[in-house]
């Protein structure tokens, strides 16, 4: 159940979340939505919950233990007329994916193995690649000499040829890795 007739084109973010009532201590999973204005909370069947963000007062990242693991939230804090409430929604993991767009990766041992790019964007077009997209966010980051900015799968995919001057592994790496500490 989304916001609104045609109003979830309107979404600047849509993503699973969650949030625990005032008066519950278990989590309600379903559907967040954000627009320019409010924020929006659905569950199938139920009626929505929805947030102007002018009455949020508070944003903070916050790491919570789900059973098993800890993953780490968004936390809202927003005032109603005589109330008090924190919104907090659950963020996906994120899947990371190196690759290496350098010259070499257009090479072969012989005519009759296919190249190192073939075989990286045939990988990407695997069936785990759904399977994943299940559980996390994938981003695609392609390399030579610099780290590239992310790119989502089917961009990965539409790459056509590599083009870099250069493979710095492990800079690359050590990039990717300060990117998320």
């Amino acid at each position: 159940m989304g916001p609104g007739k045609g109003e979830d084109d309107a979404a600047l973010l849509r993503s699973q979340g969650g949030f625990i009532p005032q008066w519950s201590s278990a989590w309600r999973l379903g559907e967040l939505f954000l627009f320019a204005d409010k924020l929006a909370f659905a569950q199938p069947g139920k009626p929505r919950f929805e947030l102007s963000l002018a009455t949020v007062t508070d944003v903070a990242m916050e790491r919570r233990k789900f059973i098993l693991l800890h993953k780490d939230v968004v936390k809202l804090t927003y005032v109603l007329p005589n109330q008090k409430r924190s919104l907090t929604e659950v963020l996906r993991p994120r899947f990371l994916i190196a690759l290496d767009t350098s010259g070499s990766m257009g090479m072969s041992p012989n005519a009759s193995v296919p190249t190192r790019w073939k075989t990286a964007r045939d990988a990407l077009a695997q069936p785990w690649v759904t399977e994943v997209e299940k559980q996390c966010d994938i981003e695609v980051y392609p390399f030579a000499s610099e780290l590239g900015q992310p790119a989502t799968i089917a961009a990965a995919q539409k790459l056509s040829s590599p083009t870099g001057t250069a493979t710095l592994l492990r800079e690359g790496l050590r990039a990717l890795a300060d990117r998320y500490r």
